[in-house]
């Protein structure tokens, strides 16, 4: 088989995101949807958007090569339904062999998959992070943003990840999210939920992030004193709640955070369809014999950033 540029490109995306839908490579690698997609929301069948047949084929021909796998989902990304979902894609050791020859990545910056298996919601999460990143990566290159240093999980995990000192806490708390990137020279930290986490661990993260802002760890791992926290949720209502646990760590409104419904994680909703806290009413209920302070928070729309002027 003889390798096109572009199929150098896919293997370098999977090497960086793990695990790739056809839709997220075709975000990536096929400009060309932007003009089918927008005819199809023009004549009400968004529904029906099928990627294009020539990615399928490129895929088709690395699939018949070895040098990707193909894995079957039943369930879709945030959510778990009992329907078939989109399939992933995942670099085989063959493929990030290849990639290694034709650069540019790092032998230690590509990721394989292995062939074992896996715990289906943690498949399914990885696929979620990956499709995120498809999304910012794809908008970011059509906008003429700059997007590098993408760690997923994964690799923050294997670089003995900081933790941090929390008041009136014995132990230290992890700084572990599902991924980092810089953004224009931002750092960016993402976090994805998929519904099933205790909200109480909400504040523990938000209690860490809190404490990580402007410490020396952060600088010494990151070369910054300050991030921005992007949070997905399957719902408006669960992004809500999760809103409530931050603003609970500093009782401010956590202009840092900024949150996203899984409907919108998609290229031409990516940059515009965050939300933000906009107020935070404070209510006192009693709760068994002491009384509690508990937020109530309305999100405002806003956006990751700002359009370049025409």
């Amino acid at each position: 088989m003889r390798l096109q540029p572009r199929d150098v490109a896919m293997l370098a995306s999977l090497a960086e995101a793990r695990y790739l839908t056809a839709w997220a490579l075709e975000w990536l690698h096929f400009p060309s949807w932007r003009t089918r997609y927008h005819a199809a929301v023009t004549a009400g069948t968004v529904s029906r958007y099928q990627a294009s047949s020539n990615l399928y084929h490129r895929l088709g021909l690395l699939q018949a090569h070895g040098l990707i796998i193909r894995l079957a989902r039943i369930a879709d990304s945030l959510t778990v339904r009992v329907r078939r979902s989109a399939d992933a894609y995942a670099l085989t050791p063959l493929g990030a062999t290849i990639l290694t020859e034709y650069g540019p990545l790092e032998p230690e910056q590509i990721w394989c998959d292995d062939h074992r298996s896996k715990a289906l919601q943690n498949f399914e999460h990885r696929i979620a992070i990956g499709v995120c990143y498809a999304a910012l990566r794809a908008e970011a290159t059509y906008r003429h943003r700059t997007l590098t240093h993408w760690r997923g999980d994964h690799q923050l995990a294997r670089q003995a990840y900081d933790r941090v000192p929390i008041s009136g806490q014995r132990d230290p708390e992890p700084v572990l999210p599902d991924a980092t990137c810089l953004f224009d020279g931002e750092r960016l930290v993402l976090e994805l939920d998929r519904g099933t986490r205790p909200l109480r661990s909400w504040y523990r993260k938000a209690q860490a992030y809190d404490a990580y802002q402007g410490h020396p760890l952060l600088q010494q791992r990151y070369g910054t004193a300050h991030f921005r926290v992007l949070v997905v949720a399957p719902s408006m209502t669960r992004l809500q709640r999760i809103a409530e646990e931050v603003v609970k760590v500093n009782r401010q409104t956590a202009a840092d955070y900024l949150f996203l419904p899984e409907t919108h994680v998609h290229p031409t909703t990516i940059r515009r369809g965050w939300f933000g806290i906009g107020t935070v009413v404070w209510t006192t209920n009693q709760v068994v014999d002491r009384l509690v302070e508990q937020p109530q928070v309305t999100l405002a729309p806003s956006h990751l950033w700002e359009p370049t002027p025409s």
